[in-house]
This record gives structure tokens, C-alpha cells and sequence, in this order.
């Protein structure tokens, strides 16, 4: 008896131990931009999808395997990168079906211009794109100007100031150096995280073809100023192309997030939530007087991928005049969040933005006039009682004498 309840307590210990240390490897919730274990018809919509791009199985597929073909998929509005451009990313991809040798790869893009950028053949779609920044995993040898190291590698491309982005790459490294069986468009499933920290302006790119298992040392890394190169308000996806050789190139997961994360997009140890996908913002009014005191409500509404509202998120304000206040508000049980923006003394045309964590955001114009342009009604009775004053002034005086 004694023995039956010994291994009885034994096995309720173990079994209690085991799960405490299996919730201490798996983190709580966290919520970041995007959040894509596989495409469907719902949240494909997320995307503009350009060119060849299009939706195959649960995969956004943005090249089929035939010639002179080239796509792009990018985020359907502008995101915010609120930290010296800070960013993480992972995503999975299968490069298949070669032809002619197989072409030309895919590039991960970071862009200001729009939601429809793109270019095709030995470019990887991402040729020409000003202002930008990409990851590209590369099956062709492209000879002079791009310059390739060879036809199985990954690079990390960029643009100068207001120049074009080019596949010229500031750092390449051969993938067969990781792993010497690895091939990109041998059809299997390759796994990517890209990281920037804009502290120390260093980017990291790792790759691991056997599972999403987060390598612990980067694969290539390159020293560059992104805010150099784009704005804060940017474009986030994918191109690819094709030429006189092919392949099908799709993307079959996909997470990002608008700050760094310190060890990285992990699945392995973090359950992620997809923050709001769109904004509304709107104003109470769209002028008032420039007074100091005057104000207009400002609200909010936050919104998922299928236009459901979105309950208890933070939305943080910000104004480029006057007053905002408070800074920030956390929507309702329908999606809503309301705050005051107050008034300068000062003629201006108020932006006021709104932005959600994971970096959706909407603007809105508020001005400000003086109070000759536009009198507002308790302006109107303060003046009123002025003159009422000075008459009855005039009046007494009048009797004295």
C-alpha cells in the first residue's frame, strides 16, 4: 500500500514538475505587427498583391514557375517604426519547380514609395525602389553591375539617401557556407529572421532550413544607418521575379514586428497576437480658434483585418500643435477611444496621429485660426459683455454729469 501510494505521489510530483517547467520555457501573449502562420482568402487581404502575386493554397505565391514573371505583396498600408527603425521578422519560404536552371529569388522590403512597388527578372522585384531597404535570398548569377557571388546566396541590399535600391548587395554571403546541402530552390522549407537595432545600427539575418528553430549566432550581419535611407511611415513585404529561367517563389508564414526583439521572432518559446490592423481617426471639428483653450475631440477607432473592432488597446496620441491630452487612451468594448486636442495661441494646421502598438496609425488635420477668421460663440458673448460694460460706463458717466 505504502509502495502503490509512494510511486502514486511520485508520478503527481513529476508530472507537476514537468508542466511548471513546460510553462516557464513558453512565454505569455505577446502582440506585434503581423501575424501569419499561413495565407487564406481572409487575411491575404492585409496585402496589396501586385503583378503575378497571388494567393496558391495556404501560400502567398508571388511568382509561378514560368518566365519573365514578377510580383510583390506589401502591407496595404504604411506601418510605424517608432525606434531608430528598429525591426524583427521572421518568415518561411519555399523556392520550387525550376526551369531553365532556376530564377531569380525573392527579397524581403522595407519601402516608403507604395503599396505597389516592384520590378522584374535579375532585380528580384526589388530593383529600382527609391528609398529602400531589403533581405534577398538569391538562385541566379547575375553577372556586372549586380555582381553576384554566386547563384545560391543570401544578401542584405539598401539605396543612398533619395537613390534607388539595387540587388548589388552591401554584404552576401553563399548559403552552402551555413550548410553545405542547403540550396535555396531545392523545394524545401526555409526558415528567416531579420533583425535591426537602430541603437547600434546593426542588421542580422539568420537561416535554418530544418525547422523554426531561431539559430543562436547570425548568419550575415552589416552596420547601416536605416534612418538614412527610409522614413519612420514605411511599406513592409515581399517581391520576386523571374526571367529566362524560373521557379515558384512562396511565402509561407510571416510575423513582424515595428520595434527589435531582443532574441528574436520565436515560436518556439512566444504564443503572438496580431495587434490592430487599421486605424480610423476623426474630429470633432476641423478648425477652431487659436486661443489656447479652444478644443476639439479627437476619437479613434481600432480595427483587425476584417474590420472588427478591436477592444482594450492602447492608442497613443501625438500632435504636431497645441495640446493632446491625455497621451493615451485604450479603446473601448466598441473599438473607440476619444481625446482633446486644445488649441495654440497661434495660427497652425494641427496633425494629429494616432498609433496603435504594432505601428498602425492614422493622421488627421486640425487648424488653427485666429480669432478674426473664425469666432466661436463664447468669443462672441465675451465680447458682448465688453461693450455692455463700456456702455454702462458711458451711461453712469453721462448722469454725473
Amino acid at each position: 500500500m505504502r509502495d502503490g501510494l509512494k510511486r502514486l505521489f511520485i508520478l503527481v510530483f513529476s508530472s507537476l514538475l514537468f508542466t511548471i517547467l513546460f510553462c516557464s520555457l513558453v512565454v505569455a501573449d505577446e502582440t506585434v505587427s503581423a501575424v501569419f502562420p499561413a495565407f487564406n482568402s481572409t487575411n491575404i487581404q492585409a496585402f496589396q498583391i501586385n503583378g503575378n502575386a497571388a494567393l496558391s493554397g495556404s501560400s502567398l505565391r508571388l511568382t509561378p514557375a514560368l518566365g519573365n514573371q514578377a510580383g510583390s505583396a506589401f502591407w496595404s498600408q504604411k506601418i510605424f517604426l517608432p525606434s531608430n527603425r528598429s525591426f524583427s521578422a521572421y518568415f518561411s519560404f519555399k523556392i520550387s519547380s525550376s526551369g531553365g536552371g532556376g530564377a531569380d529569388g525573392i527579397v524581403f522590403v522595407i519601402q516608403p514609395q507604395s503599396n505597389t512597388a516592384g520590378s522584374s527578372g535579375g532585380g528580384l522585384g526589388f530593383e529600382g525602389i527609391n528609398n529602400s531597404f531589403g533581405v534577398e535570398f538569391d538562385t541566379y548569377l547575375n553577372s556586372a553591375p549586380t555582381s553576384d557571388i554566386n547563384a545560391n546566396h543570401i544578401g542584405i541590399d539598401g539605396s543612398s539617401p533619395n537613390g534607388k535600391g539595387n540587388v548589388t548587395s552591401l554584404a552576401s554571403r553563399d548559403v552552402s557556407t551555413i550548410n553545405s546541402s542547403w540550396v535555396l530552390d531545392d523545394s524545401a522549407e526555409y526558415h528567416a529572421w531579420i533583425d535591426y537595432n537602430g541603437t547600434n545600427k546593426s542588421v542580422e539575418v539568420r537561416l535554418n532550413r530544418y525547422n523554426n528553430t531561431r539559430p543562436a549566432v547570425s548568419h550575415l550581419n552589416y552596420t547601416i544607418n536605416l534612418g538614412d535611407v527610409f522614413p519612420t511611415d514605411v511599406y513592409i513585404g515581399f517581391s520576386a521575379a523571374t526571367g529566362g529561367a524560373w521557379n515558384n517563389h512562396d511565402i509561407t508564414s510571416f510575423y513582424f514586428n515595428n520595434e527589435v526583439i531582443n532574441q528574436g521572432i520565436n515560436l518556439n518559446t512566444t504564443s503572438y497576437l496580431m495587434a490592430p490592423f487599421r486605424l480610423n481617426i476623426y474630429s470633432q471639428f476641423t478648425n477652431i480658434t487659436a486661443n489656447g483653450w479652444n478644443r476639439s475631440e479627437i476619437y479613434v477607432n481600432a480595427t483587425d483585418i476584417n474590420n472588427a473592432t478591436l477592444a482594450n488597446q492602447l492608442i497613443s496620441f501625438s500632435t504636431t500643435s497645441g495640446i493632446i491630452s491625455p497621451g493615451s487612451a485604450t479603446t473601448n468594448s466598441t473599438g473607440g477611444a476619444l481625446n482633446t486636442l486644445i488649441s495654440s495661441h497661434n495660427y497652425a494646421v494641427a496633425t494629429v496621429r494616432a498609433t496603435a502598438v504594432g505601428g498602425a496609425f492614422a493622421d488627421i488635420n486640425v487648424t488653427f485660426n485666429h480669432l478674426s477668421t473664425i469666432p466661436e460663440w463664447s468669443d462672441i458673448g465675451l465680447m458682448a459683455v465688453l461693450v455692455m460694460v463700456i456702455s454702462g460706463y458711458i451711461v453712469i458717466n453721462k448722469k454725473v454729469d
